[in-house]
């Protein structure tokens, strides 16, 4: 092999380790930003997720206030001081 052959392979080794240099850091770089990405979307979901919970708590309070009063009215609790009550404030509110 001439001197001009081993500059060459020389210089295309040396050219597909750097390429495989930069490459490898572009993958890193780009897997860093998909993850990036993913933990920001995760927040974004978890944050929807709270809002939504805190809005509609209200509503489910109310929902089973309301479910302990009707089996209160209907006598489907062991409770019966609860049924009385319920009664009650039926009988007071009409």
């Amino acid at each position: 092999m001439g001197l001009a052959a081993a500059i060459g392979v020389g210089a295309v080794a040396a050219g597909t380790v750097a390429s495989s240099v930069i490459s490898s850091s572009a993958a890193g770089k780009a897997a860093d930003a998909a993850t990036n990405a993913a933990n920001q979307n995760n927040a974004l979901q978890q944050s929807i997720y709270d809002q939504n919970s805190a809005n509609l708590s209200p509503y489910n309070e109310s929902g089973t206030a309301a479910t302990n009063a009707i089996n209160g009215l209907l006598y489907n609790t062991s409770d019966t001081a609860a049924s009385q009550q319920a009664y009650a404030n039926w009988q007071n509110s009409t």
